[in-house]
């Protein structure tokens, strides 16, 4: 049944992928949670194609049970996902000859996913009744099974080609019609602004309060009660308490979620203290970006401010001139080297003229009849610059009186939105100035920067990523090697070699700093496990992550599973197959290997038994110097006929050979200990049926 469901995929990847749609694994199985979640990394399918190498790995070998499109510019299609039958039927009605394309039936609710393929750049919105899925996102498709359920083909039509036009009036018409400006953009909000703010506030306040306070934020944004559960439950489950706790299990945790989650949803919804009607942050950013200036963002907002739909150049340089934009500013965006982007215009010309009908006699003004231009909408702005939705942060009319006010006054909405780690170039490039710009308004907005260095135990397995004195000229920039004393080095394999046999060294690197505004009472340094994130005040000696679980062994109880993950190189330990570093599936039904205290596999101690002959003696025992690299571990010795025993040395053997007919080595059996390395050895490289083959014959011989 596997082999059949994984050629059934391999087909139907290959298919899509001459099709022109870039394809991607999922997890699949019978949890709807974990089904749909991506089972490599695919941000770099959204440039390019899948290899047939790769569907070959992904399918055949590791044999992945589901599988997606990648929606977006290089497959040009976007998909409507409808959650209501209803929804889908006034989509038929509205726009039937849309509606005979490519569909598939989704596997839990059994509603359609519509395939439309477009030109134009545009990003995944809240439509009524679903969801546009577009840029940066992707669907799951047939033949992915969920449980009992599939994902099937509704419409085997090609996928129908839609205009510009055409989906402007998609948009219009599907767009959310209980939504007014905020709300709409508070409701196609990411998730990734709450799981950022869960993030932050939980080393800070607590990991309940943080909880409560990510689901009040949720609320507010317009996210439904089961997107929160969905999204902030297993961020709850996997963050560390702050100080001493009594052990939870994951379901004490789950209900503990749940509980916090819903408390906070029935609460009553208050009213937002500032209801801002300026541009959204997403849409300030590219028109700074794209015209180098912000004369077009600010005459936007100070228009926005004014509540003009329609204006005219009088009536534009008016409302400019309150927010300190001069008239020859107002008609370069009108008119001049700012009014167009992306080959169209910004400020859409209205046209007035009828053409039926001519004025009577007396009523003619003189002079030309003023132009007329509108304000585009928020909708419009998104399909023309092709920015993902997003809040707007607001801002006063005094921010919009200079362009440094103005860049300032987004820098701090920023800092006191999300609070948070960033590159002091991408600050800068955000804003359109240079990275000492960036450093004068943190100086004059008073923000706390604090420096953030990742660290990380160095090892015998990743001492390797190290580069060569030869190739560094002994400078590490940013990085270096910290024993326990304080001391630091650079960081060079060779000192790395020296430092690993006295010491414990840590690898520790420079990150970006941390910036915010009014912390009560901010660290001096953040300190950063660079494998699984978690961020502390203090340098700890070893991040929880890096611990091994010690195991005592107990004969007369049955030796603990243990698998190591292919894809962090931890050891997991007990009954779960889920690795608990990186939470990546490590490999199907581990073999049973008795584990040290040290992490390290334990086998059974037996020897192997050899008639010697003076052939074999100078490759069966050691010599002198080869012997001594045995110190403190039995390796074997020589037994005569009687059962005496002597030290396994070359001299030796040959005079017990000379002196009686049976001489025997006895050493030490390395089988199981050579199968277990090779095992591991190639579940890293990814051939896991090789691998778990090798740690079976590891088990069966020991």
């Amino acid at each position: 049944m596997v082999l059949n469901l994984s050629s059934q995929l391999l087909a139907h990847a290959q298919n899509l992928i001459n099709l022109g749609l870039s394809i991607i694994p999922v997890r699949g199985g019978s949890d709807p949670r974990q089904a749909k979640i991506a089972a490599v990394a695919w941000n770099s399918y959204r440039q390019r194609f899948a290899a047939p190498e790769e569907l070959h790995l992904w399918f055949t070998i590791q044999q992945h049970q589901g599988i997606a499109v990648v929606c977006g510019r290089l497959s040009r299609l976007i998909v409507l996902d409808f959650d209501e039958r209803a929804a889908y039927e006034r989509f038929q009605q509205a726009f039937p000859h849309l509606s005979a394309t490519f569909t598939v039936s989704s596997a839990m609710r059994q509603t359609p996913h519509v395939y439309l393929r477009t030109t134009e750049s545009i990003y995944g919105l809240r439509i009524a009744g679903g969801e546009l899925r577009a840029e940066g996102q992707y669907v799951v498709t047939s033949p992915t099974a969920i449980g009992q359920n599939a994902y099937h083909v509704m419409n085997t039509l090609p996928i129908r080609d839609i205009t510009a036009d055409e989906l402007q009036a998609l948009i219009a018409a599907l767009k959310p019609r209980h939504t007014q400006h905020s709300a709409a953009h508070s409701a196609t909000a990411s998730s990734s602004d709450i799981t950022h703010l869960y993030k932050e506030e939980a080393p800070a306040i607590g990991r309940n309060n943080a909880l409560y306070k990510a689901s009040r934020r949720a609320k507010h944004l317009g996210w439904p009660l089961d997107k929160a559960l969905d999204t902030l439950t297993g961020l709850h489950i996997e963050q560390r308490p702050n100080w001493p706790h009594t052990p939870e299990t994951t379901h004490q945790r789950r209900t503990e979620a749940a509980h916090t989650i819903r408390s906070a949803f029935q609460k009553p919804h208050s009213a937002p203290k500032n209801d801002s009607t300026g541009l959204p942050t997403s849409i300030r950013e590219k028109l700074i970006s794209a015209h180098k200036t912000t004369t077009s963002s600010r005459l936007l907002d100070a228009l926005r401010s004014a509540g003009l739909t329609e204006i005219t150049e009088a009536t534009a340089t008016a409302a400019a001139r309150c927010a300190g934009i001069g008239r020859q500013s107002v008609l370069h965006v009108l008119n001049g080297k700012w009014a167009q982007i992306n080959g169209k215009r910004l400020l859409p010309i209205v046209n007035r003229k009828n053409m039926l009908c001519k004025a009577t006699a007396g009523v003619k003004k003189r002079g030309r009849t003023p132009r007329v231009y509108r304000v585009p909408s928020d909708d419009e702005l998104y399909l023309l610059l092709g920015v993902p939705r997003s809040q707007s942060d607001p801002l006063t009319i005094d921010d919009l009186r200079s362009a440094q006010r103005y860049r300032m006054a987004l820098h701090r909405s920023l800092l006191e939105r999300r609070p948070g780690e960033y590159a002091r170039g991408w600050l800068a490039q955000r804003l359109g100035v240079s990275a000492r710009t960036v450093q004068r308004y943190n100086r004059t907005l008073q923000v706390q920067v604090t420096p953030v260095y990742g660290y990380l135990p160095l090892t015998w397995a990743n001492v390797e990523t190290l580069p060569l004195a030869q190739t560094r000229q002994r400078v590490t920039s940013g990085r270096w090697l910290q024993d326990s004393a304080g001391k630091r080095y650079p960081a060079l394999r060779p000192l790395a070699y020296r430092l690993l046999k006295s010491a414990a060294p840590l690898y520790l690197r420079r990150l970006p700093n941390h910036y915010a505004l009014r912390l009560p009472q901010p660290p001096a340094v953040y300190w950063r496990c660079l494998r699984c994130g978690a961020r502390t005040a203090q340098l700890p000696a070893r991040c929880d992550c890096h611990t091994r679980p010690a195991i005592t062994p107990d004969p007369a109880a049955a030796p603990p599973r243990i698998s190591e993950c292919i894809h962090c190189g931890q050891l997991c330990f007990g009954e779960k197959l889920v690795c608990t570093t990186c939470r990546h599936k490590p490999m199907p039904a581990p073999p049973r290997i008795t584990i040290d205290k040290d992490g390290k596999p334990r086998f059974p101690l037996r020897f192997v038994k050899t008639r010697l002959t003076f052939a074999e003696v100078k490759h069966l025992v050691p010599t002198d110097e080869e012997r001594a690299d045995y110190q403190g571990r039995p390796r074997g010795w020589l037994e005569d006929g009687d059962g005496q025993r002597y030290p396994a040395i070359q001299g030796l053997a040959y005079r017990l050979l000379r002196e009686h007919h049976d001489v025997f080595v006895v050493t030490r059996d390395e089988t199981a200990a050579t199968y277990y390395a090779i095992g591991v050895h190639l579940l890293k490289r990814g051939r896991l049926r090789m691998g778990l083959h090798f740690l079976r014959k590891a088990e069966e011989v020991s």
